[in-house]
């Protein structure tokens, strides 16, 4: 219901990123932490439920892009 504190988080489905930190939810607020893979670019995401007073919401997508970095030079 509305004004209901989230409790716990999941992630499901990660395009090319790898969950870093697990999902957790605190005072109903969650976080997760995710890394982009390497050498992967272009579009990336997840997608996650919350849940609140034992009921579990529809299931929402996170999406973002990955962008190019510059490889540090290796001397050989």
């Amino acid at each position: 219901a509305n004004g209901d504190l989230a409790t716990s988080c999941n992630i499901s489905s990660p395009t090319k990123v790898t969950v870093t930190t697990p999902c957790a939810c605190a005072a109903g607020v969650c976080t997760v932490g995710v890394t982009g893979q390497l050498n992967q670019t272009g579009a990336a995401g997840f997608q996650y439920t919350v849940t609140a007073n034992g009921q579990v919401s529809n299931t929402a997508t996170a999406a973002f892009m990955l962008n190019n970095v510059a490889d540090i030079p290796v001397a050989n």
